[in-house]
């Protein structure tokens, strides 16, 4: 898919996987897209309705910007989120309601963008690792909770950008601070409970 919007609802059973080159793909279900990985370039991943749990992996291109958009619901990740482009979290509705778990795989994308929503790295119960390569960024009214069980590396290289209104906090998940830069520069910072191994 390369442009336009798009809707896929209900149970797909296709194999091959999809791409997403430009355009917004909403998908209403978990199993909207098969069973395939999702190759996600400069196009919009738009969940349509609450509680999905897609658990499709999903890779980002290379020099991309691909976005996953919350639409106002409550929904989760349970694939792994990875590649070489970077991958924006954003609420088209800012509503505030909105929110992304990353429940039980590993992200590993180049950049990751927190925007007007909550993006949660763990479920409480599964281990989950984020561990961008290039940039992390926390926009205004953007929240970034590093739960149970998960942990955020900070690898050397990575720069780390919050703004006003901006909050990212470790509710007894794990730091690991790989470019031993100092935990105040690089969260900005709430810490609830967590662990940090530097």
């Amino acid at each position: 898919m390369a442009g336009g919007t798009e809707s896929l609802s209900g149970v797909n059973s296709y194999l091959g996987g999809t791409n997403l080159d430009g355009g917004t793909l909403a998908i209403n279900a978990a199993a909207s897209l098969g069973s395939g990985d999702i190759s996600l370039g400069n196009g919009t991943l738009q969940f349509a309705s609450s509680g999905i749990a897609l658990p499709n992996n999903v890779a980002s291109q290379a020099g991309t910007a691909g976005t996953l958009d919350v639409n106002g619901n409550a929904v989760s990740l349970t694939g792994n989120l990875t590649g070489a482009g970077t991958v924006s979290v954003t609420d088209s509705t800012n509503s505030g309601s909105g929110s992304l778990t990353l429940a039980s795989g590993d992200t590993t994308v180049a950049g990751l963008a927190v925007q007007n929503t909550e993006v949660d790295v763990g479920d409480g119960v599964h281990g989950s690792l984020l561990a961008p390569t290039s940039t992390l960024t926390v926009s205004a009214n953007g929240k970034l909770k590093i739960e149970q069980n998960a942990i955020l590396q900070i690898n050397p290289g990575l720069a780390i950008n919050t703004a006003p209104g901006a909050s990212i906090q470790i509710n007894g998940g794990m730091l690991d601070d790989e470019a031993n830069v100092s935990i105040a520069t690089a969260l900005g910072n709430q810490m609830a409970g967590g662990i940090a191994n530097i």
